[in-house]
């Protein structure tokens, strides 16, 4: 959730800095990569942000043998009802 919300937060920001002759803000989809003059669809670099903090996170809570939790799931949660024709 953390690589997500980072992710949206940045997406969001960036996508509002953006200004066209039309618009004032939201006018591209475009920015620059963090770092570098070249530009790149703002929703990759997004997603990018996003898996990077989700690998990182996942790691260092291996790493510290953060407890996994228990899955409270049962059979019954999942159903389908029957086809009817």
């Amino acid at each position: 959730l953390l690589g997500w919300l980072v992710a949206m937060v940045y997406g969001t920001m960036e996508a509002y800095k953006q200004a066209s002759p039309a618009t004032k803000h939201f006018g591209s989809s475009l920015a620059s990569f963090p770092g570098t003059n070249v530009k790149v669809y703002i929703a990759l670099t997004a997603l990018l942000i996003n898996i990077i903090i989700s690998v990182v996170v996942t790691i260092v809570l291996k790493l510290v043998r953060a407890p996994a939790g228990t899955d409270h799931t049962e059979p019954d949660d999942f159903y389908s009802e029957p086809v009817t024709a």
